[in-house]
C-alpha cells in the first residue's frame, strides 16, 4: 500500500558515521547506496534528483542533507533524521503497521530502512512529534534518545 507521511511524525536514528568532511561523506555515500551524488553548497535550482547538500556549519546541528527522491536525509552530528515533503498518515497507523508486522513491507519504508542500514545504521526510531522532541535542538543523539523513549508514542525498529 502506498501511503503519505503526516508531517507530525518524525525518524530518528543514531549517526554512527565519523565522516564529517563533505568529500569523504559523499564518497561514502555513493559507495554504500550505489548512487551518484553531487556536493551543492545551497539548493540547486535545477531539482537534481540526488545531492549532497552542505547545511551549516561548525555551530549547526545539520552538516549534511542527501536529498533523492521523496525524502531528505539529514545528516547531525550525532543523528540522522529522516524527512518527506508529503502528509497524509499519522503516528498511529505507523504504530498499527509495525505492530502487525507490515510496516518494512510498505514501499516507503522497505526502501528507507534498506538505505539507512547501508548507512550503517541498526536501529530507527518513529515518533509523534507533536510531543516534546525537538530535533533541531538536540545536539547529542543521548539527549535525543532519552527525550524519545520517555514519550508514549514511539516505535522502535531493528534494521538487524
Amino acid at each position: 500500500m502506498g501511503f503519505e507521511l503526516d508531517n507530525d511524525v518524525i525518524i530518528v536514528c543514531k549517526n554512527s558515521l565519523q565522516l564529517s568532511e563533505s568529500k569523504e561523506l559523499m564518497s561514502f555515500l555513493e559507495t554504500s547506496l550505489s548512487r551518484s551524488i553531487s556536493i551543492y553548497d545551497n539548493v540547486p535550482n535545477d531539482n537534481a534528483c540526488e545531492c549532497l547538500l552542505y547545511v551549516g556549519d561548525d555551530d549547526s546541528n545539520y552538516h549534511h542533507v542527501l536529498e533523492h527522491g521523496e525524502t531528505a536525509i539529514i545528516f547531525n552530528k550525532n543523528f540522522i533524521k529522516a524527512e518527506h515533503p508529503f502528509e497524509v498518515v499519522g503516528f498511529d497507523y505507523i504504530k498499527e503497521e509495525h505492530e502487525n508486522n507490515r510496516l518494512k513491507e510498505s514501499d516507503y519504508f522497505k526502501g528507507l530502512f534498506e538505505e539507512l542500514k547501508k548507512l550503517n545504521v541498526e536501529c530507527v526510531y518513529i515518533s509523534d512529534s507533536c510531543t516534546s522532541i525537538n530535533t533541531e535542538k538536540n545536539n547529542s543523539w543521548e539527549e535525543l534518545h532519552s527525550s524519545i523513549i520517555r514519550l508514549d508514542k514511539y516505535v522502535e525498529i531493528s534494521l538487524l
